[in-house]
C-alpha cells in the first residue's frame, strides 16, 4: 500500500469516527458535505472557516471555525490527509476520555 493511500484510509477512519461522536445533525450535513459533487461548496466553506477563525478576536467569530475549515479542506487535498487524520482521532480519543469522566463522576457532597 502506498503512503498516500495509507493516509487517505487514516483520514477516512478519523472522519468516520468523529462522524460517530457528533450529534445527528451536524454529522448529517458533514456527510452531505462529503459527496463527489459539493467540493466546491466543501473548498469555498473550507476557506471562508479558515479565514473567520482568523479573525477570532472579533466578537462574532471564534477559533472553532479554524480546525472546522481545515478538516472541510483535507477531505480534498491529499497532503492535509495525514494530519488532520492523526489530529482527528487524537481529538475524538480525548473527547471520548471526557465523556466516560464526566458519566462516571461521583456527585458532590452537599
Amino acid at each position: 500500500m502506498s503512503q498516500a493511500a495509507s493516509d487517505r484510509e487514516t483520514f477516512e477512519a478519523a472522519y468516520n469516527e468523529l462522524l460517530g461522536e457528533l450529534p445527528e445533525s451536524l454529522a448529517r450535513a458533514l456527510a452531505r458535505l462529503r459527496a463527489p459533487g459539493m467540493r466546491w461548496v466543501r473548498v469555498g466553506l473550507g476557506l471562508l472557516f479558515i479565514v473567520g477563525g482568523a479573525l477570532s478576536f472579533l466578537p462574532v467569530l471564534g477559533i472553532e471555525l479554524l480546525p472546522l475549515g481545515v478538516l472541510l479542506l483535507a477531505q480534498d487535498a491529499a497532503f492535509l490527509h495525514r494530519p488532520v487524520g492523526t489530529a482527528t482521532l487524537w481529538i475524538v480519543e480525548r473527547v471520548r476520555a471526557i465523556k466516560v469522566c464526566v458519566r462516571t463522576r461521583v456527585p458532590a457532597m452537599q
